[in-house]
């Protein structure tokens, strides 16, 4: 494998990682402002939105960390070799 194909696949995955959070954020904030213009927003369900987002930007966050880590050990298998 290329050195700058790698550099890609890694680049590739922490876009895709960005792109997700910030589609996912959209849509949390999309939520929160239906919830205010309608009167139905309080502490609690701003407390579950914050859950909710933290939740998964952790779950993405592993799965990034994940991602890299697998790649790196294939990058170091193919340098061994």
């Amino acid at each position: 494998m290329s050195e700058n194909t790698s550099k890609s696949k890694a680049i590739i995955y922490f876009l895709e990682f960005l792109l997700f959070v910030g589609a996912f954020g959209g849509f949390i904030a999309l939520i929160n402002m239906m919830l205010r213009k309608n009167g139905l927003d309080s502490p609690y369900t701003k407390a579950f939105l914050i859950a909710v987002i933290i939740f998964v930007y952790y779950k993405a966050w592993k799965w990034m960390c994940r991602k890299l880590d697998i790649f790196n050990s294939n990058n170091n298998m193919n340098n061994n070799e």
